[in-house]
């Protein structure tokens, strides 16, 4: 991958924080999520078996993809590291979501219960900073 020009921060937390951010809020504007239905999609996507199955195995293919990104960018981090900072803010994303999906919130609950998560996971992330 070439990534020329792109300004990508001087650490790996205020980059996964952005991307992931960006992530919320592409969920936030989708159209799909304002329907009547996105409700029951919602509720469905946690609980039907092969619905949580397949967005479990797109969340585990797609973490060493962010993984190598990662380790492109800043080519000082090793693997591991990379590892447990994609893991800990996709994680956290992931559970404090589904945590806020449990309790019956609204999409808007669940996305700000997301960026909640991806919050503390990157406050945390601030301490490997220098090492």
């Amino acid at each position: 991958m070439t990534w020329i020009g792109a300004d990508f921060g001087s650490n790996t937390e205020d980059l996964l924080s952005r991307m992931f951010e960006a992530l919320v809020r592409s969920l936030a504007e989708d159209d799909e999520l304002d329907s009547a239905l996105s409700p029951l999609r919602t509720r469905l996507m946690f609980t039907e078996p092969a619905l949580r199955a397949r967005g479990l195995t797109l969340m585990l293919e797609g973490q060493p993809l962010l993984v190598e990104a990662l380790c492109e960018v800043y080519p000082e981090l090793d693997p591991v590291t990379a590892g447990a900072e994609v893991g800990s803010v996709m994680g956290a994303l992931a559970v404090a979501g589904l945590v806020a999906q449990q309790q019956g919130g609204s999409n808007e609950d669940v996305l700000a219960a997301g960026r909640r998560g991806i919050e503390i996971a990157v406050n945390g992330l601030s301490s490997l900073d220098g090492s």
